[in-house]
């Protein structure tokens, strides 16, 4: 894939955008050590040289390393006694997957989600499969980078919205004895249920576009393999009229005639 826009815009989106949310929430909070050394270093960027330049190049570093954390904890293996994040990652793609397919899916992903509890499994495989295929294609196929590259967008979207749920827990964590105060603890659970509705509307979005795409895909290997198959030989009539012919001269009534 020669374009890689649509990389950095995930990384913009999904890793450093959280990331600064995170350093937002800690920020007015002082008295931890490392809190204390960040407000101290950011504020050597008020001085003149270097540091003007130096600071912000390790904010930004440090809010995509804040983001890359967020990515772990998404994909965090679940336990026997818990389920983790990646049950909720996984359920939130799932279920959008199950309400498009039903929705704008083909004959086969319609009777794949019919019963979602019982095939859950078969459900994850078949959409990663869906991605992956869009993944390789958009990377092996010029044609294919733009469908891939506006894909990849509502994916990215979809994560930011999903990492920015880490800095609002963390939020409701470090003001837990004002929550309320001034409403903080409102604004927090506001805050949850708005990101995790627009996570969810965006996996909708994602996958509802890699549906329709997976149509037009599955249309052209249909056509294509079409076009490659040998076309059928025109059958020798020759041979059957010859046949009709010696049968209808070695007849009774034939041999008759002729005599």
């Amino acid at each position: 894939m020669d374009n890689p826009l649509p990389f950095f815009y995930y990384d913009i989106l999904s890793r450093i955008v959280p990331g600064a949310a995170t350093l937002a929430v800690l920020w007015p909070t002082k008295g931890l050590p490392p809190v204390d050394w960040l407000l101290w270093f950011a504020a050597t960027g008020e001085r003149e040289g270097w540091e003007k330049f130096v600071v912000p190049i390790v904010l930004v570093g440090l809010c995509y390393v804040i983001g890359v954390v967020y990515e772990v904890f998404d994909y965090f293996p679940d336990l026997s006694w818990f389920p983790g994040m990646k049950w909720v990652s996984e359920e939130i793609d799932n279920n959008a997957f199950v309400w498009c397919a039903k929705k704008y899916g083909d004959a086969t992903e319609r009777s794949l989600c019919a019963n979602p509890k019982a095939q859950r499994n078969e459900i994850m495989a078949y959409r990663n499969n869906r991605w992956n295929l869009l993944t390789y294609r958009g990377g092996s196929q010029s044609e294919m980078s733009p469908v891939f590259e506006h894909c990849h967008r509502f994916q990215a979207e979809q994560k930011m919205f999903l990492h920015l749920l880490y800095p609002v827990l963390l939020f409701e964590l470090l003001s837990a004895k004002q929550w309320f105060l001034h409403g903080q603890g409102l604004i927090g659970l506001l805050g949850l249920l708005l990101f995790f509705a627009c996570c969810r509307s965006r996996s909708r979005r994602k996958w509802m576009q890699i549906l329709a795409f997976s149509k037009i895909m599955n249309d052209e290997d249909k056509r294509t393999r079409a076009a490659m198959e040998p076309s059928p030989k025109p059958s020798d009539t020759s041979i059957p009229e010859r046949l009709q012919i010696a049968t209808m001269s070695d007849s009774p009534g034939n041999a008759t005639n002729g005599k």
